[in-house]
């Protein structure tokens, strides 16, 4: 965003998806979630899906498991198969 001199500043600060869209809804402010938790609220006009033309918003995932955790044949197809279409992303 600091490339495209588009300047913020930090106000509140929020981790729990359900608070931040009440708080979009609120009008306290805009907020950056996946589509796909808000495609009702958008659908019935609760909220405005806002598009930044020539930006692109990635996200990173990680496979993580307890360090003592037992991985059994299924559990490492799953993990390989998690890791196969991340790969593609």
């Amino acid at each position: 965003m600091a490339s495209r001199e588009f300047s913020w500043q930090l106000g509140w600060e929020c981790s729990g998806f359900s608070a931040i869209i009440k708080a979009a809804k609120l009008g306290l402010g805009i907020a950056v979630l996946s589509e796909s938790l808000i495609s009702e609220e958008v659908q019935n006009g609760e909220l405005n899906k806002l598009v930044f033309a020539g930006s692109s918003l990635r996200r990173s995932y990680s496979l993580v498991s307890h360090k003592n955790k037992f991985i059994t044949p299924s559990l490492e197809a799953f993990m390989d198969v998690c890791k196969a279409v991340l790969a593609k992303s």
